[in-house]
């Protein structure tokens, strides 16, 4: 049994300055009669309160700065990890946590009882015990005690089946990065994930991080392709699951790659793997466009593809954002430059084997100077198409392919004279979804996917990567 012990006044006070501000004659002997011979869960501050190991107890004091070991009594670096160490210890004894206040807050949710003891005053403190919801348990009155300061020993025992589902514990290594301050922002307001925070000072230490993945349930890597790679060797823990945005995974066999709107297969990798690949932002575009014409037998898988890209400057990472927002940056910044002179560019790897084509793509894309959004396109001559396509069936085609899909919206036919003949880059800047059009005319089509490079071609499709993970609603935590 793991429970919780406390006293504490009318007002909730547990201590003030460090110390216990009352003196009542056997108010602790519930303590010392649940205690003895079990074992106790403390804080730092309040062991070195007591200054020793209590007695005829094993004391587990959770600290992550210091290290606390004797006989009976050891240190960990989270609740967690005390509760699993006492169990390993101590097998069938009970795990009672005893303060202080931030450790209180934490075991609410996990104890099968509360051991409080209500002391009837009200006293001056510092330090007060949380709130917490009394209609998950059934309260006891167990004993009054009577006196100058009365007390009452009370058990609150949690109702069958109100136990609090306990939450998502997910590490981002690398949460410092575009990508994983963008995870970070859209976490906020979920009750169902914990967060695994690391020092700022220890966020390169790797027997830290190795320590987060392995108590998370899952860790989202925002990070460049080699520390992506030395991150996944760090797993010890069997259950930790794992999601790449890097490069690093995305053609690796045993990684799902996570684009579920490609097809049924796709998406059950995702849901039932335990190592997902985050797509590249420009890949995402270009893949969108190109699987459902490979798998439906359209574009043969030796055609020559080519495509070209426009992306706002925040997909190129914090030095490069720094230059394009600097005062004095150079002149040409001021324009659209295009980029990967060398035909080698990074998602292309990942382009040619998720789409099955035969041969490399041919790919030119553009930065430009503004923040974020992309649309990538696909020119493509009708008659070397293996059935005969026109725009307007293409649009039909996509529309079935997608249907049913939030994340993916096709054009209606007149959405390119609606915009005046152009498509933005920066259009769907802050929507995480992906909009897809097909243009053109008989002889000479091009498809082209427009969307948030922070959005479905990166933190955004993350996010959803995640949800699938965790069995709940794909756009849980969105903007669609």
């Amino acid at each position: 049994m793991v429970a919780l012990i406390v006293a504490y006044t009318k007002n909730r006070v547990i201590g003030n300055k460090g110390q216990i501000p009352w003196r009542i004659k056997g108010e602790q002997r519930r303590f010392r009669e649940l205690t003895t011979g079990n074992v106790v869960i403390m804080g730092r501050k309040s062991y070195e309160e007591i200054g020793h190991p209590l007695p005829n107890r094993f004391t587990v004091v959770v600290s992550n700065t210091k290290k606390y070991e004797a006989e009976n009594c050891t240190t960990e670096r989270s609740l967690e990890e005390a509760i699993a160490r006492a169990e390993k210890l101590c097998p069938g004894k009970n795990i009672y946590i005893s303060g202080g206040a931030g450790l209180y807050k934490e075991s609410i949710d996990l104890v099968e009882k509360m051991y409080i003891t209500e002391v009837e005053a009200v006293i001056e403190g510092d330090t007060y015990f949380p709130e917490f919801d009394e209609s998950l348990f059934v309260k006891t009155i167990d004993e009054r005690v009577e006196g100058d300061i009365p007390f009452t020993y009370v058990t609150y025992s949690r109702k069958e089946g109100e136990k609090k589902m306990a939450k998502t514990k997910i590490f981002i290594d690398g949460s410092e990065g575009t990508t994983g301050l963008r995870i970070n922002e859209r976490f906020q307001g979920r009750d169902d994930i914990e967060i695994l925070t690391i020092d700022s000072e220890l966020r390169k230490d790797t027997e830290e991080r190795k320590r987060l993945i392995n108590m998370s349930d899952i860790t989202i890597l925002c990070l460049p392709d080699a520390a992506s790679r030395e991150a996944v060797s760090l797993v010890e823990n069997e259950n930790v699951r794992i999601i790449d945005a890097s490069t690093a995974h995305r053609t690796e066999s045993g990684w799902a790659y996570g684009f579920p709107e490609l097809s049924k297969d796709f998406r059950n990798a995702i849901k039932t793997g335990k190592r997902v690949a985050v797509p590249g932002c420009y890949a995402s575009g270009f893949i969108s466009l190109v699987y459902p014409l490979v798998a439906g037998g359209i574009l043969p898988k030796d055609y020559p593809v080519s495509s070209f890209a426009l992306s706002g400057y925040s997909g190129a990472g914090k030095k490069t954002i720094a230059v394009y927002e600097s005062e004095d940056r150079p002149g040409e910044f001021a324009s659209g430059r295009e980029y990967a002179l060398t035909q080698q560019h990074k998602h292309l790897k990942e382009m040619q084997k998720i789409t099955g084509l035969t041969r490399t793509p041919l790919f030119s894309p553009i930065i430009d100077d503004y923040y974020s959004g992309m649309v990538v396109s696909v020119p493509l001559y009708a008659d070397m198409l293996s059935k005969k396509h026109t725009p307007e069936t293409l649009l039909s085609f996509y529309r079935e392919y997608y249907q049913g899909e939030k994340f993916i919206q096709v054009s209606e036919e007149d959405d390119e004279i609606a915009a005046s003949g152009f498509l933005a880059g920066n259009q769907l800047s802050g929507w995480d979804g992906m909009k897809i059009y097909v243009t053109g005319n008989e002889e000479r089509i091009v498809v082209s996917a427009q969307f948030d490079n922070l959005g479905k071609g990166a933190s955004g499709a993350a996010i959803q990567c995640l949800n699938i993970m965790l069995g709940c609603d794909e756009a849980k935590g969105l903007q669609l």
